[in-house]
C-alpha cells in the first residue's frame, strides 16, 4: 500500500476465519451471511457455499486436496467442503 495506507482488496460481509490455499486464493467465512468464499489473488470473490448447512460459520482450514473444513459454532459442527462446493458433516 502506497504511503503506508491500506487499500481495499475485496468486499466481504462480516469476514471471520481466513485461510490461504496452494494457489494463493484466500478462503474466507462470512459469519452473518453464512457463506464460504474464495478470493482470487486479483481480488475476485466467488461464493463456494451459501446458506445451509452453515449457521454462523467461524473459521476455515484448507486441506492439501483442495477441500476445506469449516467450523460452525451454532450448528456445533465441522463441515467438510469439497472443491466443488458439496458439504458433509
Amino acid at each position: 500500500a502506497a504511503g503506508g495506507k491500506p487499500t481495499l482488496f475485496a468486499k466481504v460481509e462480516a469476514p471471520r476465519g481466513l485461510a490461504l490455499d496452494q494457489g494463493e486464493n484466500l478462503w474466507v467465512v462470512s459469519g452473518t451471511a453464512d457463506q464460504l468464499l474464495k478470493v482470487s489473488p486479483d481480488g475476485k470473490v466467488a461464493v463456494v457455499v451459501k446458506g445451509r448447512p452453515f449457521n454462523f460459520p467461524h473459521d476455515v482450514v484448507v486441506l492439501d486436496d483442495g477441500s476445506a473444513i469449516v467450523s460452525d459454532g451454532y450448528e456445533k459442527a465441522l463441515w467438510k467442503v469439497a472443491a466443488d462446493g458439496t458439504t458433509e458433516k
